[in-house]
């Protein structure tokens, strides 16, 4: 009874984790908006932020050309979220939302032209090729020569 058991319970965990991997779905970039990437699906846990960086830092560089200058950047990793929303009537106000939390695009048209701004990741570079990295938690710095450290836990 107890194999029985023990099997039953084998397959069942094999199966959640078989759909799990099934259904995460990949981080796509959207849009870029300026210094602004938006994304659909971004991971949820710093290491896997950091590694979405590193797997995808080139690609950004040659197809969006971002950051312009490798050594001096900021680069804002924006979530997509619901897509392009109608932007709230000036004066109104909730605890999540107001008209100021909100970018809106001229090449949109309106009225759903606007993108909650829900920041996810910021990277900023300096001059000697550090890259200061705020993930989902905490904050990391990246020397010039790829290693990457914790320097601010939340």
């Amino acid at each position: 009874m107890k194999a029985k058991s023990l099997k039953i319970i084998t397959l069942l965990a094999i199966l959640i984790i078989s759909i799990s991997f099934f259904y995460k779905k990949e981080t796509k970039i959207v849009m870029v908006d300026g210094n602004a990437i938006y994304v659909k699906n971004f991971p949820d846990s710093d290491k896997q932020q950091i590694r979405w960086w590193h797997d995808n830092r080139n690609s950004i560089k040659n197809e969006f050309n971002l950051p312009k200058n490798s050594k001096d950047f900021v680069l804002l990793i924006m979530d997509f979220g619901k897509g392009y929303e109608k932007k709230p009537e000036e004066g109104w106000t909730s605890f999540d939302k107001s008209p100021e939390d909100f970018t809106c695009f001229a090449n949109i048209k309106p009225p759903k032209n606007c993108i909650y701004n829900n920041q996810i990741m910021m990277l900023m570079g300096n001059s000697r090729g550090y890259i200061s990295i705020a993930a989902a938690k905490n904050q990391y710095l990246e020397a010039p020569d790829g290693t990457v450290q914790i320097i601010r836990k939340e």
